[in-house]
């Protein structure tokens, strides 16, 4: 991946989710089909329709794709996962009889239409492969993903989304669920740091981490974070 530029842009308003912590997954079964394209077959070469029209004007930082700066994240496994992202379509191209087996193991199509109902974009989203190999519970994708489908209707005020709003919902979800699997890796980190610091200054004893310590080091994470990336985005409350 290129250079990470991690600064806010004005143009969307990413909505935050707030989920349970669990930590289970289930998979879903991948098809056969007759029907195989290579990625960089399959992904689109021209996004233009599903952005904003300022965010391509000369002297605009796009990626090594033709996308806008704010989709290079610097989260766990990004590249990886952004890319699969680009592999739900809102129909099948052109010359596509069928939705094609990917041959690269790691990625898979999918079709989400701009006209799906709530409940079936929000299915689809969870039990797509992102984020797969994270261990997070289906449960905890779905509330995330009905979160950002129901922001995009909300925000659409119609039953059908234009390819800019069917995007943004796409990568809401996928930003919501990054940031969820970063923060638990870095809370894990700070966990273990302030059982050292505990040890070191009381040798030999007993090491305890009480709720409330557990609480506010979950809050400290996500808050810097959602600072690293730019996100004005509040933290969980403490139950």
């Amino acid at each position: 991946m290129g250079s990470i530029r991690t600064s806010p842009t004005p143009m969307l308003d990413f909505e935050k989710t707030t989920v349970y912590h669990v930590e289970n997954v289930d998979e879903p079964e991948l098809g056969d089909s007759q029907f195989t394209l290579a990625f960089d077959e399959a992904v689109p070469t021209d996004f233009r329709p599903y952005y904003d029209k300022a965010h391509f004007e000369t002297g605009s930082y796009l990626t090594e794709r033709g996308r806008p700066e704010f989709t290079d994240r610097n989260l766990v496994d990004w590249e990886l996962n952004d890319n699969r992202s680009l592999l739900i379509f809102h129909q099948l191209p052109e010359g596509w009889p069928c939705l094609p087996r990917i041959i690269q193991k790691e990625y898979q199509a999918y079709l989400l239409p701009t006209n799906a109902g709530k409940a079936q974009a929000a299915t689809i989203l969870a039990d797509s492969n992102l984020y797969i190999e994270s261990n997070i519970d289906r449960d905890v994708k779905l509330q995330i993903a009905r979160s950002s489908v129901d922001a995009a209707y909300a925000e659409a005020n119609t039953t059908t989304l234009s390819l800019t709003q069917w995007r943004h919902m796409i990568e809401n979800y996928l930003l919501n669920l990054a940031c969820e699997v970063q923060v638990r890796l870095d809370y894990k980190r700070a966990l273990r740091q302030l059982k050292r610091n505990k040890f070191y200054l009381s040798p030999g004893s007993s090491i305890r981490i009480s709720q409330e310590e557990r609480a506010g080091v979950f809050q400290k994470v996500q808050a810097t974070l959602y600072r690293r990336l730019g996100l004005n985005w509040d933290v969980d409350p403490i139950d």
